[in-house]
């Protein structure tokens, strides 16, 4: 006969990734609230968890307003701004270049180095965009195609996301950082 199968629920972890768009939004709304309440009482500075909560906030409230309401880029705003919040204080970053970390990927392999070239063209991207750069428009061509080079390599939606959404996440990033 057949073999009996059992399916077991799985803990879904806590995690963006797993909600659907309906519960991104009741979530934001939800982190709104309790950021009002914190803003109201705080006199002192924030700490980095709280800083990425604001963050991460805003720049949701920034795809709102733009009515970009896409499951995708409420995840993307979600990793933008862990992205930003790692950049406070960046592990020893060898090279400010995209283009370094591709080469360095050719030579040995590690999707890592592709991760942190994208994040690093992308927080770049970001926080100048308001400044006549004229590397700007090179350094979103090679973050968004660092991204993409990340979701083949690695099978990654939030990669293949980032992507495609690069400069409307920039905009977004650079106007909630131009906001703190």
């Amino acid at each position: 006969m057949g073999d009996l199968i059992y399916l077991a629920d799985k803990k879904k972890p806590e995690g963006w990734e797993n909600l659907n768009l309906t519960q991104m939004i009741e979530k934001i709304s939800q982190e709104k609230k309790f950021v009002e309440r914190t803003m109201l009482d705080r006199t002192s500075s924030f700490s980095i968890g709280e800083f990425k909560k604001l963050l991460k906030v805003r720049i949701s409230q920034l795809v709102l307003e733009h009515r970009k309401m896409e499951r995708e880029t409420f995840l993307c705003s979600s990793y933008v701004a862990e992205l930003l919040t790692e950049m406070i204080h960046p592990e020893k970053i060898e090279s400010w270049s995209g283009v370094d970390h591709l080469i360095r990927y050719e030579k040995e392999g590690s999707k890592i180095l592709l991760k942190k070239g994208a994040d690093i063209c992308f927080f770049y991207y970001a926080y100048f965009l308001d400044k006549s750069i004229p590397q700007l428009q090179m350094t979103r061509d090679i973050g968004s195609r660092l991204y993409f080079l990340l979701y083949y390599a690695d099978s990654s939606a939030i990669s293949f996301y980032m992507g495609k959404n690069f400069p409307f996440m920039g905009k977004i990033a650079h106007r909630s950082l131009r906001d703190f």
